[in-house]
């Protein structure tokens, strides 16, 4: 937990606060999600990896068929599903690791905060609404 000294009072402190909360933050790795430059993913779903186009069916993998003494086809694996499942995987894991650093960034900002203005920024659902009091 940071100072008392250190939170967002209001207009008397927010220059030096500025400062010192980019540093923190920039030492956490959210500033650049904090200041609004770094997107958050949206969860990915595994229907729209593995969905068929249209049909709203998912996609699963065929084993491969095993080659029989008598000279019989071999099947492949489905190839496009096992890299629609990988590119799934690999973006929920992108996701995994923003949501985390969503939440680190917002532990942030809760400890920089005063609990006078945090109750006042409570009313706003957008960081862009004007206070009523500016």
């Amino acid at each position: 937990m940071i100072s008392l000294d250190w939170q967002l009072q209001g207009k008397s402190n927010f220059i030096s606060w500025t400062r010192e909360f980019g540093r923190a933050a920039k030492s956490k790795d959210v500033l650049k999600l904090l200041k609004g430059e770094e997107a958050i993913l949206d969860e990915p779903k595994e229907e729209g990896y593995l969905a068929e186009p249209g049909s709203g069916r998912v996609l699963r993998s065929r084993p491969p068929q095993l080659a029989t003494p008598g000279g019989g086809d071999q099947q492949p694996p489905n190839i496009d599903t096992a890299r629609l499942v990988l590119k799934w995987q690999a973006d929920h894991k992108r996701w995994k690791r923003d949501k985390d650093k969503l939440r680190v960034a917002s532990e942030h900002l809760d400890e920089w905060v005063c609990e006078g203005l945090k109750v006042e920024l409570e009313e706003y659902d957008d960081s862009h609404e004007r206070s009523p009091h500016s």
